[in-house]
């Protein structure tokens, strides 16, 4: 079961490159999801892929705080 603020996915990847990712991972000592975590993380910022806003609770009352990007973006709207 995924912790909380985490997702779970199956891949399929090639023999070569999970033997790779197996040495790498044990010679940093971190488990195999601590690796795709960070290739992932290392992916997104590499293509520029926008992350999605986090979600609010439905029981609270409180809106996302927005970022400054956010607010130059509302502001050039009005």
């Amino acid at each position: 079961m995924a912790k909380a603020g985490t997702k779970s996915v199956s891949a399929t990847i090639s023999a070569e490159s999970f033997e790779a990712i197996e040495e790498f991972r044990w010679s940093q000592r971190k488990n195999l999801s601590q690796i795709i975590d960070t290739a992932v993380s290392e992916f997104i910022t590499n293509h520029n892929i926008p992350l999605a806003a986090p979600a609010v609770p439905a029981d609270t009352d409180e809106l996302p705080v927005a970022d400054e990007k956010t607010e130059k973006v509302a502001a050039k709207g009005k």
